[in-house]
């Protein structure tokens, strides 16, 4: 049944209110309402975790793949500079490394002056042939660093090469290392040049020395002189040669540089006679001839002392030299085509075959320029071929032989075959090496030794 509650009031009535019962509330609820839905979100965009993953890793994989070549090259780089920087200390020496990949024109100057001073049969590049494995064209130039001095053409050897080589199949460029560094950019920083340091274990070239540079000359003639007599007056040097109507004289104050031309008459007898003599020897030589023979005289204080056969009277005199102990002459016979022959002949001695190095013995002396001096005891001999000019001296009547000097090479002074310095006279216990004027070339490169054809300066 339903309640009643009685709710007092201000007034003298009472009021009643009837309470609802349960199904009356239930039968009163009010309809629940759909709650509102709200619009789609069209600002954000949020992808899946999945996606997200992917394009990390994508970045990831680019990433090494930009990273990766260039950390390769730059560890490459390091390594190959260290091998070609051996490889140039070997082939060049100290100013090797530097040189090659900063003037390679000058790198391979160097190599051709260590090729041109090396003796004949020497192999002045085996040794570098391991460092060659650097470089991409390793393989061909094998062959060529393993060779002799005389197989290559810049060499002008008097001895034919049945395998003859250049200094190109030598050649070799730092491109490897130019690429790499290109390719090791921008991790690499500096200067490719400062990574070219030999290791401590490389292998240095022997120390080249400079080769001189000759003086401006005047006045010898471009004629070999035959022989002449030189004497020491008043600081400065007299020289004669020729004989009877021929004979000339020439005087030089600046130590054989330049000469001047004087009269024979100023000259002392023993000068005008036409001999081979130098300083105050007592002893002088003279060229006379017998029938078919050549003779040597040796002549003391201007008496005949002594009359020796030289060689035959068909062969032609190409040098001819002496001092106090004796005389050395050089002979051709041009007809024959045959090597030329050296003689030796000491003071009052007979003459006999000189014993020379194979350069110098073994072609014909139309295809090789000789000259010959003797200063002190000493048997100096130059040989000229291919603008190349070579220094051999002797102090035991040809027993042995010094190793060649090179005294000039046109190609590193850019002068033509008519300007190399070829024919040798001694001056006292000074050897000059020069050219000779002519019409063409009233100037000419002169050299002075003072150690007998070791070392040349200018005079």
């Amino acid at each position: 049944m339903p309640l009643e509650l009685r709710v007092p009031v201000r007034s003298s009535q009472q009021v009643r209110v009837r309470m609802p019962t349960p199904r009356d509330l239930q039968l009163a609820r009010p309809a629940i309402l759909p709650e509102p839905t709200l619009p789609p979100r069209t600002a954000e965009f949020t992808l899946p975790v999945r996606l997200r993953l992917i394009l990390v890793l994508a970045l990831l994989v680019l990433s090494v793949r930009w990273f990766a070549p260039r950390a390769v090259a730059y560890w490459e780089l390091h390594n190959t500079a260290t091998a070609v920087a051996d490889y140039a200390l070997c082939m060049a020496g100290n100013p090797g490394p530097d040189l090659f990949w900063q003037r390679p024109a000058e790198f391979w100057r160097l190599v051709r002056r260590r090729l041109v001073a090396s003796p004949a049969d020497a192999r002045p590049f085996a040794a570098c042939v391991s460092g060659l494995s650097t470089f991409p064209e390793s393989a061909e130039r094998r062959r060529a660093y393993q060779a002799r001095a005389r197989d290559f053409v810049e060499y002008a050897s008097a001895v034919p090469s049945d395998t003859p080589w250049s200094l190109d199949d030598l050649k070799v460029s730092a491109q490897h290392v130019d690429d790499l560094a290109r390719a090791a950019r921008p991790l690499l920083s500096k200067d490719p040049g400062e990574l070219m340091r030999p290791s401590l274990r490389a292998r240095s070239a022997p120390l080249l020395f400079e080769l001189p540079a000759p003086a401006q000359g005047r006045g010898l003639p471009a004629a070999d002189l035959g022989y002449a007599a030189v004497k020491q007056v008043d600081g400065g040097y007299l020289l004669a040669t020729g004989r009877g109507a021929n004979l000339a004289a020439y005087w030089s104050r600046d130590g054989g540089r330049s000469w001047s031309r004087t009269s024979p008459d100023d000259m002392a007898e023993q000068l005008r006679l036409g001999t081979c003599s130098v300083a105050n020897a007592s002893t002088s030589f003279r060229l006379g001839a017998t029938g078919e023979m050549l003779q040597l005289e040796s002549w003391q204080k201007g008496q005949l002392a002594s009359s020796v056969p030289l060689a035959s009277a068909e062969r032609r005199l190409l040098s001819f030299a002496c001092d106090a102990d004796g005389a050395v002459a050089i002979l051709s016979d041009e007809a024959r085509h045959e090597p030329p022959v050296f003689r030796s002949c000491p003071a009052l001695g007979r003459c006999h075959e000189l014993s020379v190095p194979e350069a110098v013995a073994v072609e014909s002396a139309s295809a090789l320029g000789l000259s010959a001096a003797r200063a002190r005891g000493a048997t100096i001999l130059a040989a000229s071929r291919g603008g190349i000019v070579r220094v051999f001296s002797s102090r035991d009547d040809g027993q042995t032989w010094t190793p060649p000097v090179v005294a000039f090479d046109a190609a590193e002074t850019g002068s033509d075959s008519e300007s190399v310095p070829t024919r040798l006279l001694s001056i006292g216990e000074r050897v000059l090496l020069y050219a000779g004027a002519d019409r063409a070339h009233p100037g000419y490169a002169v050299l002075a030794s003072d150690d007998f054809g070791a070392s040349w300066h200018a005079p």
